[in-house]
């Protein structure tokens, strides 16, 4: 048979996209929102068509911040009166911002049964009307109730993102019918080791997850069938105490809670961005393998630590050391620190090495003990000073600098090891004009970058804030 009949492959024609629009918008149509969305890769002609698939599609957003109980009847009326006119069309995004309490609850659960069968891909469920409390736990205010959802409302569902905020998940929630979703977000609602371990197990397409004001989490266990997931943020789900964590796409890992006695990683490779942030005011337990857990993080590129974190990782008695080889940028948070946090951060710089490093970011407090001080002794011998230097080092960023002793030995010792500084830039709280002494402040700055090992190139910029945004002093090594 001659080959003539045969379409060469290297056809210059792309016949694909040479398809009316139509015919285009009615395959996407039979494909999941995420392969329908990578069509767009294929030329100029489908990108974002995926968008227009169904030609009936529509967003009901009722996101409005509603809290006149006068009017909630009139409300879910005119909520009613949408939902009748969209009952054959197709929803993609559904929104909703209300408390249904008692009265209209199987109301709320009857709008979420219809945007199943209309096909919602998008569910964003908030019941708090944003009347939330101070407590702990992100209960609402005046005794209101949270609506619990059972499973059964959600079969059949082509879900890729779900959004539940304050509300309760029915005991024997077990994620059975969510077989399409990619983005789970649940904020202050009662997930617990068990219902997690289910989403791990039953959501084989998850790739982001997040959790927040979750506090019947006690483990916080991702393991298992998760090829996809590579997005997990948990922000003060409280109770956590053990975090065991094994995914091997997983590349951002976000915990801003108390600090767990456990940390566990382990096939975690992708991990480039990790933020570990206590969010208790006071925490008395030492996790008990910190320097371990770090240990794993070693393809880390960026990587965000707290003053309680290095207070457990490298407080006195702490002598081992370790190497993060591709860490580029490094973030820390200190909430305090006086002469004793100051030491503990130098045995951080001393015990890890960041031979990558290229900007590093601190966040000074906003209280301290010790004052704004008359003269600076240049000479200062720290206790078991570290002899090392930061090859890489080119940006260095601190925040609400104030010209402190603390804050200038801190200066000094950076300085002294940057050989490869660009720049660094001194954050100050206040206007300049509120230091009694800001001239003496510039000027010890200014000798700081004279004695150090700086390029002659290096610059320091000290902000303060001004009527028309910020202004600068600029100091140069020359």
């Amino acid at each position: 048979m001659a080959s003539g009949g045969y379409m060469e492959r290297d056809c210059p024609h792309d016949r694909i996209s040479e398809l009316p629009e139509m015919i285009r918008l009615h395959i996407l149509s039979l494909l999941p929102r995420k392969d329908a969305i990578r069509t767009g890769v294929l030329s100029t002609q489908w990108k974002d068509l995926w968008r227009c698939r169904f030609l009936y599609s529509s967003t009901l957003d009722f996101a409005t911040t509603y809290v006149n109980e006068d009017t909630q009847g009139e409300f879910v009326e005119e909520i009613s009166g949408y939902m009748q006119q969209y009952r054959n069309r197709r929803i993609e995004v559904f929104r909703l911002f209300f408390n249904p309490g008692d009265r209209f609850e199987n109301t709320v659960k009857n709008w979420i049964q219809q945007a199943i069968s209309c096909g919602v891909e998008e569910f964003h469920l908030n019941f708090s009307q944003g009347l939330t409390s101070c407590h702990i736990d992100g209960r609402l205010e005046y005794r209101r109730r949270r609506p619990e959802l059972k499973e059964r409302i959600f079969r059949g569902n082509q879900l890729a993102v779900l959004n539940l905020s304050y509300c309760r998940l029915y005991k024997r929630f077990r994620f059975e019918h969510f077989g399409f979703l990619e983005v789970l977000n649940l904020h202050g609602v009662n997930i617990t080791d068990s219902m997690l371990e289910r989403v791990v197990s039953n959501c084989p397409l998850l790739r982001k997850l997040d959790l927040s004001l979750c506090i019947m989490l006690q483990s916080l266990r991702v393991s298992g069938p998760l090829p996809r997931l590579n997005y997990l943020r948990v922000v003060n789900c409280w109770n956590v105490d053990v975090v065991e964590i094994s995914a091997p796409n997983l590349e951002k890992f976000y915990y801003i809670s108390r600090f767990p006695s456990v940390f566990l990683f382990y096939n975690i490779s992708s991990l480039v961005h990790v933020i570990l942030c206590s969010a208790a005011a006071e925490y008395w337990f030492r996790p008990n393998n910190w320097l371990e857990a770090l240990v794993a993080l070693e393809h880390v590129e960026v990587l965000t630590l707290c003053s309680r974190g290095i207070q457990h990782m490298f407080g006195p008695g702490t002598s081992a050391s370790f190497a993060l080889p591709n860490l580029r940028v490094l973030r820390l948070s200190m909430h305090q620190i006086d002469d004793n946090d100051i030491m503990n951060l130098y045995r951080f710089f001393k015990q890890c090495c960041f031979p990558c490093l290229e900007k590093l970011s601190i966040e000074l407090p906003t209280t301290y003990e010790d004052s704004i001080i008359q003269y600076f002794f240049f000479d200062i011998n720290l206790e078991d000073p570290p002899e090392l230097c930061f090859e890489h080092l080119q940006t260095i960023s601190i925040d609400n600098f104030e010209g402190r002793f603390n804050h200038l030995v801190l200066l000094q010792f950076l300085l002294e090891r940057a050989v490869s500084l660009d720049h660094a830039y001194l954050t100050l709280r206040q206007d300049l004009n509120m230091y009694p002494n800001r001239q003496h402040m510039i000027m010890t700055i200014s000798e700081l970058l004279k004695r150090s090992r700086a390029p002659a190139t290096a610059q320091i910029f000290l902000l303060f804030p001004a009527q028309d945004g910020y202004g600068y002093c600029r100091f140069t090594n020359s």
